[in-house]
């Protein structure tokens, strides 16, 4: 059985019971069993965890389950200093940004850590990835 559930809300009860008939004729059903809809989860894809960035670096996230109405926003973190946010993106299914390191001059091996939030109609979550050199 597949419930598709993105168009309703993160939380949202739901009920569920089977049916079945078999071969004979006959009937039989469950008690029903309650569940909710899960938040989407927010994969940071790129750039890989313990990879070398450097110049122009290409950042993209997934959400499962996706909506239209996600906004995902990308954030990086030099050697542990402040998130600064690089870049959002609105286009699901895959949501992408670049971040210029380039223009901070920074020396090699420098830790960059990056992370990925989602917002949506009613709520927010987050994916990490880092540290990057």
């Amino acid at each position: 059985m597949f419930h598709d559930v993105a168009a309703l809300d993160t939380g949202t009860p739901l009920e569920y019971r089977a049916t079945v008939l078999d071969n004979g004729g006959h009937t039989s059903t469950s008690a029903f069993r309650t569940a909710a809809v899960p938040a989407p989860i927010l994969t940071l894809q790129k750039p890989v965890e313990g990879s070398s960035v450097e110049g122009s670096v290409e950042l993209s996230a997934t959400a499962d389950s996706e909506k239209s109405s996600h906004v995902v926003t990308f954030e990086r973190s030099v050697a542990g200093g402040e998130w600064t946010a690089v870049g959002s993106d609105d286009s699901s299914p895959v949501y992408s940004a670049a971040d210029d390191l380039a223009a901070l001059g920074l020396a090699d091996g420098t830790a960059v850590q990056y992370r990925a939030s989602m917002t949506g109609p009613v709520s927010a979550w987050s994916a990490n990835r880092g540290p990057c050199s």
